[in-house]
């Protein structure tokens, strides 16, 4: 009786070691896809290749324990056959609209002239750096990100 309370309980107990390894590995995975995306997407705003892939998600660890056993040693930690999370190479969204249109790279869209900045409609894709000669004035290109998201504008270059 006692054997078998014993078992019970480190089977209980290995099932949610297992349980809990899988959400921190997809946790894991999913955060590194996050990241992957924000960086990916500011190097191509930048005019810069995209980073590494992140590695490839951890396999699902599950328990396999016979019923009614009393023996430890039968608890068998069994890993795979599939993953915690998409293992699928991750792509990057093509740029896109407020009107959900696609724009290739190098698209230059300026907005409205504030005298020394000028804004950049989201459809601009041009990387920080370029240089857009308008109505007899040089503009750069700024690219960042702030608080709410992107930021794109040009400010005069003298």
């Amino acid at each position: 009786m006692f054997e078998e309370e014993v078992y019970r309980r480190a089977v209980e107990s290995a099932q949610a070691w297992a349980l809990r390894e899988n959400e921190q590995n997809r946790a894991r995975r999913l955060d590194l896809v996050d990241r992957w995306h924000k960086d990916a997407d500011w190097n191509r705003a930048n005019g810069r290749p995209a980073p590494t892939q992140p590695p490839a998600p951890a396999p699902i660890l599950s328990i396999q324990a016979p019923a009614g056993a009393s023996d430890q040693s039968q608890i068998v930690v069994k890993v795979g056959p599939g993953f915690v999370a998409d293992p699928a190479e991750l792509v990057l969204a093509p740029i896109k609209s407020y009107a959900v249109t696609d724009f290739p790279p190098n698209v230059t869209a300026p907005g409205i002239d504030w005298g020394d900045t000028m804004g950049a409609l989201p459809q601009d894709t041009r990387p920080t750096g370029f240089v857009l000669e308008l109505n007899g004035k040089r503009w750069e290109k700024i690219e960042t990100t702030w608080v709410f998201g992107r930021k794109s504008f040009y400010k005069l270059v003298k």
